[in-house]
């Protein structure tokens, strides 16, 4: 026997007993603890997932905004750029403008006879003074008061070519007559080989000499065309290029011929 004294075995049983009981509510009370403790953590979890999302959502807001921001930036640059393209174009166009008003009132004339030089050194050198062509002014009927400014273009040639002269007229409704009635030079023997043309900027000469092989074949097809400037025109409007091949298309399809039906008996 362990305990030969049953008191104490009693005592031992009772104590043993009171300290299971103690042990169930430690660990009851451990339970109920790590129970809470998990519950927190579980807390702790969903806020931290929550602020995840957060922070998500604001890098994508982040990131959106800088998208936004490098769009407008670029949006910027673009409309600088056009601006000073805008610009760019709107002084060539200012520049061409006046330099067409400018030339507006004058017209070049193209193989008149030139005076010969009064003196020797004058050959090879720009010598712009002039007289007034009293002859031609007489065919086209205009009079010196009608001419603010008269003068040779270029230098004198060695080869005794005549140099294009300027004829600048105060108005422009002369100038129009001028052009109007400069195809009766070509009825004069003396002004069989002078020529009258507009006075062209450098690209309204381009697009004009572009324009040529096109107004020759109207021309030849016998459609009437005519140039103002660096214009074709047609009945007075002006004409594309679209719309002259497709005159040109209309005029090489043969014209029906009339049937006549059989008289009657």
């Amino acid at each position: 026997m362990l305990f030969d004294n049953p008191s104490k075995d009693i005592i031992l049983q009772m104590d043993f007993s009171g300290t299971r009981i103690h042990f169930k509510t430690i660990l009851a009370f451990m339970h109920r603890q790590f129970e809470a403790v998990g519950n927190v953590l579980h807390a702790i979890t969903q806020k931290t997932a929550q602020q995840e999302d957060r922070m998500n959502s604001l890098d994508d807001r982040l990131t959106a905004l800088e998208k936004e921001r490098k769009t407008v930036s670029d949006a910027h640059h673009t409309t600088i750029t056009n601006k000073t393209d805008i610009h760019h174009q709107l002084s060539a166009f200012k520049a061409q403008w006046f330099e067409e008003q400018r030339r507006a009132h004058n017209v070049i004339v193209q193989g008149l006879e030139e005076e010969p030089p009064s003196c020797p050194d004058d050959v090879g050198r720009g010598n712009d003074k002039t007289e007034f062509p009293v002859n031609l002014a007489r065919k086209l009927n205009f009079r010196p008061e009608d001419l603010t400014d008269i003068r040779r273009l270029g230098k004198r040639r060695t080869d005794g070519k005549p140099r294009p002269l300027l004829l600048h007229f105060s108005s422009l409704g002369v100038r129009n007559t001028v052009l109007k009635t400069k195809h009766e030079l070509r009825l004069t023997a003396a002004f069989k080989s002078v020529y009258i043309n507009e006075d062209l900027t450098i690209a309204e000469l381009a697009r004009k000499r572009s324009l040529v092989p096109l107004y020759r074949r109207l021309r030849a097809a016998r459609v009437p065309c005519t140039f103002r400037r660096d214009q074709l025109l047609h009945k007075g409007k002006n004409l594309t290029t679209r719309e002259a091949e497709a005159l040109l298309s209309l005029t090489s399809i043969p014209k029906p011929t009339r049937r006549h039906s059989p008289r009657a008996e």
